[in-house]
């Protein structure tokens, strides 16, 4: 029966993301259906919601994606994305390689959201239309 349940819930998240629902906003309405399937009491669902956002853990990751975001746009808009991109392109094998070189580099910085710096760089090595952004995910991934 649990299985049953979980699967609707994931029916229901990948619903809302077929209808461009935001992956936050969606996440977050499946913490109430979850606890309404699995019948959990709202007052401890809503207080784990209260630990969670008051954590210092949450609040120093969320502050941590937000400055690496910015950074990355920081980057992009004067240019050093290009800059960097370009010349990894110069390796042997040109974009291909600096497209599959660059985003285990950037991984292997000691930071979270290292995906949410090395996407810029993928999208501006693979500017070719034949590459879809599922491919350029994928490759990120």
């Amino acid at each position: 029966m649990e299985a049953l349940k979980l699967g609707l819930i994931l029916i229901a998240i990948l619903a809302a993301l077929r209808r461009k629902i935001p992956v936050g906003v969606t996440l977050l309405a499946m913490g109430p259906l979850t606890a309404l399937l699995f019948q959990v009491p709202i007052e401890p669902l809503l207080n784990a919601y209260k630990t969670v956002a008051g954590s210092q853990h949450f609040i120093s990751l969320t502050a941590l994606v937000v400055i690496i975001t910015i950074m990355g746009s920081l980057l992009n808009v004067l240019g050093y994305l290009d800059r960097l991109a370009g010349a990894c392109q110069t390796l042997y094998g040109g974009a291909r390689t600096a497209a599959v070189v660059l985003p285990p580099l950037v991984g292997l910085m000691p930071m979270p959201g290292g995906s949410l710096l090395s996407a810029p760089l993928i999208n501006s090595i693979l500017k070719h239309p034949r590459y879809t952004p599922h491919f350029k995910c994928a490759l990120n991934y």
